[in-house]
């Protein structure tokens, strides 16, 4: 498959001109050893790069505790979050639902992350039945898209390209590369975010 975890570090690998593949990532090469032990924080961190559409999630929060001084709700922080894009009040479905979740974007709710007495992670806000979009932590790669895959690879070579290709030049190469990459997929998100023509400022203002 394109888009298994293998094809993508063996891309990485080819971007720096490394020629060894592996056939996987629990083989004990230095190849496979130095791309398992960054994979998985190297992927968590592109995904909350950029606000890809594969990776879009919008749920209902679920209230957690007492709020902390200054706020007025306390929700649990999604465990599978990556990266928090927007939070909105609760809205219905249908074409008017979508111009008022995008007029929101213009003037975010306000929130702050914290911890409970658990430490667990959650989000304040004064929204009540807040509904939170964001970048979920994919880890199937089957459902990656071409840009990701790309820009993952691109990520891990700059990672890896000091200990295997031992070039600094390799590695910010690499970095540029993937730069362009998520600069790119930041404005394809962006273009697609704004498809659909600007809501109509009475149906906002009837609901804010």
């Amino acid at each position: 498959m394109a888009n298994d975890e293998v094809a993508i570090c063996n891309r990485a690998l080819s971007r720096i001109g490394v020629t060894t593949k592996i056939p996987s990532l629990d083989v004990r090469t230095k190849e496979a050893i130095e791309l398992n032990a960054v994979f998985e924080d190297v992927r968590d961190a592109v995904l909350a790069a950029a606000h890809w559409p594969f990776a879009r999630k919008i749920i209902a929060l679920q209230k957690t505790g007492e709020a902390p001084f200054r706020w007025l709700y306390r929700y649990e922080y999604p465990n599978d979050c990556v990266a928090i894009r927007f939070l909105y009040p609760p809205i219905s479905g249908g074409r008017d639902a979508e111009g008022f979740r995008l007029a929101l974007q213009e003037n975010p709710i306000k929130y702050e992350i914290g911890l409970d007495e658990n430490n667990a992670q959650t989000i304040c806000t004064d929204t009540d039945l807040a509904v939170i979009e964001y970048t979920a932590r994919v880890k199937n790669p089957r459902q990656f898209d071409a840009k990701f895959s790309s820009a993952l690879a691109w990520a891990l070579a700059a990672e890896v390209a000091l200990p295997l290709a031992k070039t600094l030049d390799h590695s910010r190469n690499a970095l540029a590369m993937y730069e362009k990459e998520i600069s790119e997929a930041i404005a394809k998100a962006l273009n697609e975010e704004r498809s659909d023509p600007p809501p109509e400022s009475e149906f906002v203002l009837a609901r804010l």
